[in-house]
């Protein structure tokens, strides 16, 4: 059951109007990033003796000489028992590998307080985004929102030529504009893309957290609630909802059809018959990753090939060699878990979860 986006939100002049008021708004700060849904962290085994691993000093996301645009990393990491990060990984960010560097080199450099298990050090998962801000850039937003124009009328049209020279000018200095640019991304994919380029484009949009305007991220929440619940994402449906509910209570109406549908993943999340399948395509970082649903998972490759699945859990961490005929089993007791798979850019892949027999 997908949920209708507000037709505002496909006019042009609603998101100009939009985007010409976001100049003054100050950039979200460093900061950690919550990864269990409410409602799933609800249901998993936890025990009130472990703790999870907390910061005690992280560098600064300093922002490096010589860059014309901002953007932000979001990294994953391992803690290990004397509080020294390992297998330290960029999971997204909006592409700018000078940015990726710095982070992953702060993060390699920080020092944690493990995580504790009755009181004793143990191996603990944490993640963060790092966000690269600079006050020496001036909007552009004038020549952005001619683009965005240019880019409406050409999707109206069904010009794809135009619209590929539109989508050349948006030009992003600003993490702002590339908030903006997530959208761009998203319409143009919806009509010419596939979802894995609507994923990376809403990614954009929604994963700067706080640089759209409440409403317009609400919006571009919802997108990307509607598309995760086709691409059987069932745990970043969830996130999404939780960050829906964090921008601002959704209306009435829309919660109303929104409700059900948390009703029922939540149910198959607590259903032990529950088995389905998801589709999947490793990115140019090399490492596909989901946060896992259900306890067992399998993965074959249509093209391409898989080298390398590792388990970044909650309270521990796997690495094995990829076997294609494997039913890999992950214990309760580690928590969530995010899986990755390592191998080929461009390699497709399906990934099938369900719980373990």
């Amino acid at each position: 059951m997908l949920i209708p986006i507000p037709a505002r939100w496909l006019a042009t002049a609603s998101l100009l109007a939009a985007l010409c008021s976001v100049a003054a708004a100050a950039p979200p700060p460093q900061t950690p990033v919550p990864v269990v849904p409410e409602e799933i962290a609800a249901l998993q085994v936890k025990g009130d003796d472990f703790r999870d691993p907390k910061p005690k000093q992280l560098a600064k996301a300093t922002f490096p000489a010589g860059e014309s645009g901002e953007g932000w990393v979001r990294v994953s990491m391992m803690v290990d028992p004397m509080g020294k990060p390992f297998e330290v990984a960029v999971i997204d960010s909006t592409g700018n590998k000078v940015f990726e560097k710095l982070a992953l080199q702060a993060m390699e450099n920080a020092s944690f307080e493990p995580a504790t298990l009755g009181g004793k050090p143990v191996v603990g998962y944490y993640e963060t985004q790092y966000a690269f801000t600079s006050t020496r850039f001036s909007s552009r937003q004038p020549e952005f929102a001619k683009a965005f124009k240019a880019l409406e009328a050409a999707l109206k049209a069904n010009d794809r030529a135009a619209a590929d020279t539109a989508m050349g000018q948006l030009k992003i200095p600003t993490l702002y504009e590339s908030a903006y640019y997530g959208i761009a991304k998203f319409r143009y994919a919806s009509k010419w893309g596939d979802e894995n380029e609507q994923a990376a484009a809403l990614a954009l949009a929604v994963g700067g957290a706080g640089y759209l305007p409440p409403e317009e991220q609400q919006i571009a929440l919802l997108a990307d609630f509607n598309l995760q619940l086709k691409r059987r994402d069932y745990i970043q449906v969830l996130q999404m909802w939780d960050r829906l509910r964090n921008a601002g209570p959704p209306d009435k109406a829309t919660e109303a059809k929104l409700k059900p549908v948390i009703d029922e993943v939540v149910r198959m999340y607590k259903d032990a018959g529950t088995t389905y399948t998801m589709s999947g395509v490793i990115p140019d970082l090399g490492a596909w990753n989901v946060w896992l649903f259900k306890r067992s998972f399998s993965a074959a490759v249509s093209t391409g090939a898989i080298s390398q699945v590792k388990l970044k859990c909650a309270r521990r961490f796997v690495s094995l060699a990829f076997d294609p005929e494997a039913e890999y089993k992950v214990p309760d007791s580690f928590g969530a878990c995010r899986l990755i798979l390592e191998g080929s850019p461009g390699t497709q892949l399906t990934l099938t979860q369900s719980a373990p027999k």
